[in-house]
């Protein structure tokens, strides 16, 4: 609640306050006159008592005794002496004695009360009071007393009873004195008090409140509270008011109220008032004009809004390092409710850490006096710190004293983000404009130099300070055309391009730098729109460009003079029409055409393809997937010649176009086709003879066949003779695979094996099956290599089928008989191993000395004419395995002769 509104709510009870009290001392007064009038009903039964006394007595009654049995200050007048009991000796502190007639006990009487109660003494006493009278009396001690005095008659005497109400007359007339004052205040308070019956009769009204309802106090008493409020209010007010009669609430109203011209807003707080009874009889009404009241806070809850809105967090701290107050945008950023900060530490909301190293000295700072702005990364979340542009400001009362620290704190991670990212980019500006192959110059609107790159300096042979010194039109540059001529310095790129504020391309130009060397530059300058800034200059090395370039034209120039000169014929063909675009004399002799005519021809007219073909084949040759071909071409007398066209894509300005150099081969083709039909001849000859020798061989092996089935010799010379047959069939088997194959220099060795085995297993027909495993994929050998190699492998063979498996059986452990024949070949060297799981070699058999003529023919095969390594293995049955070298021809595959 504004601070405002609490100043105005206590004065109002303040003075609601006051009023209830007076009102309650004027119950008090009522109530003290209905007790003086009990002292008198007393007074009436002491007389009463006393008469009875006296009757009974008959005229000499105890009256001391009875006086001292009354418990309040009594005396018994009786002429001009007067009895006192004890109390009235207590109550004055004087002896009976001393007050034995009534001229001393008038003597403890104080001021006017003596001179009123002599002139009763004094005066005939026709009339006796019959209701009490408030006198002061003095003690003897000196203090003055209040009592209650009341005379009863008792014949010609009189009874007088004292009361001590002191303590009571002296609250009645404080409260008197405070009713005064208060009514004081009531009239002269600035708020409008007035109070209603049940019936909301108006019973009083002070100065503010006539003034509240424009109309004067005097008039307003007596009237309705409803006559004087507005139409639309009454029932409402109405409600209000018996609500507080009937359950002693209280209430506030606030509302709006015509005066003259102007409208004003009254606030009028509602209190029931109770009777001597207890009884809820009346309302007292304290009211203001809450006016201004409400403008301020109307304004005040306006400056909430706004600071509510701030998108910056706004905090007041107090010089106890306590939040006071706090805005909604803090609340957002730290994530929590406003009781949970407002009166609690800075350093529990901050961190002890960040208080205490960050925040505590400069709020130390500002708590001296001293406006602070700094930024710093701040975590009050505790999700992700924030960077936070932080003001704080002293806070001053009234007095000038300051009481706190208002903090602002704007969150700028965005903008520190993008500085970040502006100081990384403005890095890489930096080191790109420093490490740009290209020389870059910048200057300002006034053409003088404010930035130039490493580059820059190195090109024109000054530092990057010097020329920060210099100006674009400064004579210390030396600037000329291509053809050495200064060039002045109002016709400079960089000048005209400031001048006339657009962008100067590619001007080729030259500068002497100091060490007196040229250095040729391309130019480009372009206006920076920036202000203050003026043209941005970029330059760079053209001197080898320039060499390259006289370079090419002189080679252009070799090139069209050996193109033009050369005696093999050149076109140069355009590749996507075809059109002949250049000839050389060559080209215009063999065709029969001038260079004018071919220029204006494509190559369509002079090749045989058809079109579509053409430009296929022109294609293959632009993207170099073929770059040589055999067409046949018409010259000019109708003629064709076959030619082979050599074409591959060359630059030709800004393009490609194909160069082709093209070869009369009509002749030549005529040769090659008489040596392929002599070529054919001599493959049929060979073949035929290779026919003629395997039918040869063949003829001896039957002759020997027949000699070993005539004859009557031992049966070692029958195993001899069908051993040479064997011989004779590898020899043949090789002569006939030649005539079969299309290759005539070279045989498939793998067949080769294959075939050799299944002839020598049908010889032999052992009585248990053996297994021939013969590999030799993909090699391929000459007839000088396959007829030893075949020999070999038939010796080998031939003794493992008659001493490997005596009996039919293999070594011990091996499962089966197995004879196992394989060929490998590795970058021309071969190896042939032949293999079985048989009993192995004699142990007393030495195969490098041994007599016996299939391993002698074995050992001269492998040195002559292989000229191989042969190795014997007998741990697991027998291997022999021979390597050699094969000639290149003999290790790849067979092709067939051109046709």
């Amino acid at each position: 609640m504004p601070a405002e509104t609490l100043l105005v709510d206590s004065a109002l009870i303040r003075t609601a306050a006051g009023l209830l009290i007076g009102c309650l001392l004027l119950l008090a007064l009522f109530a003290q006159h209905w007790k003086l009038l009990a002292l008198g009903q007393r007074c009436a039964h002491l007389e009463a008592e006393l008469a009875a006394h006296q009757t009974h007595t008959r005229g000499d009654p105890d009256l001391q005794t009875l006086l001292d049995s009354l418990p309040i200050a009594a005396a018994y007048r009786k002429g001009d002496s007067l009895l006192v009991n004890r109390a009235a000796e207590q109550l004055t502190g004087y002896t009976r004695q001393a007050l034995a007639n009534p001229v001393a006990w008038f003597a403890t009487l104080h001021g006017r009360d003596r001179d009123r109660a002599r002139q009763y003494y004094e005066s005939d006493r026709q009339t006796v009071p019959t209701h009490p009278r408030i006198q002061s009396i003095i003690h003897r001690d000196g203090w003055v007393l209040w009592v209650e005095f009341a005379i009863a008659p008792c014949g010609s005497d009189e009874i007088w009873l004292l009361q001590d109400i002191t303590n009571h007359e002296q609250m009645r007339q404080a409260l008197c004195e405070s009713q005064e004052r208060y009514r004081a205040l009531a009239d002269a308070s600035l708020d409008s008090i007035f109070i209603l019956d049940q019936r909301g009769i108006l019973q009083y009204a002070n100065p503010a409140a006539a003034r509240a309802f424009g109309c004067e106090p005097q008039t307003l008493i007596g009237q309705s509270f409803y006559q004087v409020q507005p139409p639309e209010t009454v029932f409402r007010n109405l409600q209000i008011v018996q609500r507080l009669l009937d359950h002693g609430e209280t209430a506030t109203i606030e509302e709006p109220r015509r005066l003259g011209e102007t409208t004003h807003w009254y606030e009028t707080h509602l209190l029931p008032l109770c009777d001597e009874h207890g009884r809820r009889n009346r309302v007292m009404c304290v009211g203001r004009d809450i006016t201004t009241r409400r403008t301020l806070e109307q304004r005040l809850r306006q400056y909430q809004h706004i600071v509510a809105a701030l998108p910056d967090a706004v905090s007041l701290v107090d010089s106890e390092y306590r939040y006071r107050v706090v805005n909604d945008e803090y609340l957002r950023r730290t994530g929590k409710r406003r009781e949970q900060i407002e009166d609690q530490p800075v350093a529990e909301i901050m961190g002890t850490t960040t208080f205490a190293e960050v925040v505590k000295p400069q709020l130390d700072r500002c708590l001296g006096g001293e406006s602070i702005q700094y930024q710093a990364w701040f975590n009050l979340s505790g999700k992700d710190a924030r960077f936070l542009d932080v003001s704080y400001t002293p806070y001053r009362d009234e007095s000038g004293a300051i009481t706190g620290i208002l903090v602002s704190s704007r969150d700028i991670t965005p903008l520190k983000q993008l500085q970040e990212q502006a100081q990384v980019a403005l890095a890489k500006y930096q080191l790109l404009f420093d490490t740009f192959p290209l020389g870059v110059t910048v200057t300002d609107a006034d053409g003088r130099i404010l930035e130039t790159n490493q580059m820059a300096a190195h090109l024109l042979g000054l530092p990057a300070e010097t020329h920060r010194q210099l100006s674009i039109t400064d004579p210390a540059w030396h600037i000329v055309h291509l053809d050495g001529t200064p060039i002045p310095a109002t016709e400079r790129v960089s000048v005209r391009a400031l001048r006339e504020q657009r962008r100067i391309e590619n001007a080729e130009i030259g500068v002497i730098r100091p060490d007196g060397q040229t250095v040729w530059l391309s130019v480009t300058a372009a206006p920076l729109p920036l202000a203050g800034y003026g043209v941005v200059i970029t330059y760079h090395d053209i001197s080898d460009r320039l060499c390259t370039e006289q370079t090419l034209r002189e080679s252009e120039q070799r090139f069209q003079t050996l193109f033009a000169r050369h005696d093999a014929i050149m076109l140069l063909i355009a590749p996507d029409t075809g059109r002949i675009l250049n000839a050389n004399r060559a080209a215009e002799h063999f065709y029969g055409y001038d260079l004018a005519q071919l220029r204006r021809m494509n190559i369509a007219d002079l090749n045989t393809l058809p079109p579509d073909e053409l430009r296929r084949e022109r294609e293959r040759a632009l993207h170099e997937t073929c770059n040589s071909f055999i067409f046949s071409h018409r010259r000019a007398d109708g003629s064709l010649r076959t030619v082979e066209v050599h074409s591959s894509p060359i630059p030709f300005g800004d393009r490609k176009v194909l160069f082709s150099i093209i070869h009369d081969i009509t002749e030549r083709q005529q040769a090659e086709q008489a040596l392929r039909q002599s070529l054919r001849e001599k493959e049929i000859l060979l073949r035929e003879i290779h026919h003629r020798v395997k039918n040869n061989l063949a003829a001896i092996i039957g002759l020997v066949d027949l000699q070993r089935q005539a004859a009557t010799t031992p049966p070692e010379h029958q195993i001899l003779l069908a051993e040479l047959a064997n011989r004779f069939k590898s020899m043949a088997l090789v002569h006939d695979m030649l005539y079969r194959a299309e290759a005539l220099n070279r045989i498939d060795f793998h067949v080769y094996l294959q075939a050799l085995s299944d002839c020598l297993r049908a010889a032999f027909t052992p009585s248990e099956p053996i297994q021939v495993d013969t590999r030799a994929p993909g090699i391929w050998l000459t007839l000088d290599t396959a007829i030893p190699c075949g020999l070999i492998v038939n010796e080998l063979l031939v003794n493992a089928f008659k001493y490997a498996f005596p009996d039919g059986r293999p070594r011990a452990g091996a499962s089966g008989c197995l004879i196992s024949v394989t060929v490998t070949q590795n970058d021309g060297a071969c190896t042939l191993r032949v293999a079985d799981n048989g009993i192995g070699l004699p142990e007393n058999l030495d195969w490098t000395t041994t007599r016996t003529l299939g391993l002698r023919l074995v050992r001269m095969l492998s040195r002559q004419p292989l000229q191989g390594y042969l190795e014997v293995d007998c741990s697991t049955g027998t291997c022999f395995l021979l390597r050699f070298n094969v000639t290149a021809d003999a290790s790849t595959a067979a092709t067939a002769l051109p046709a």
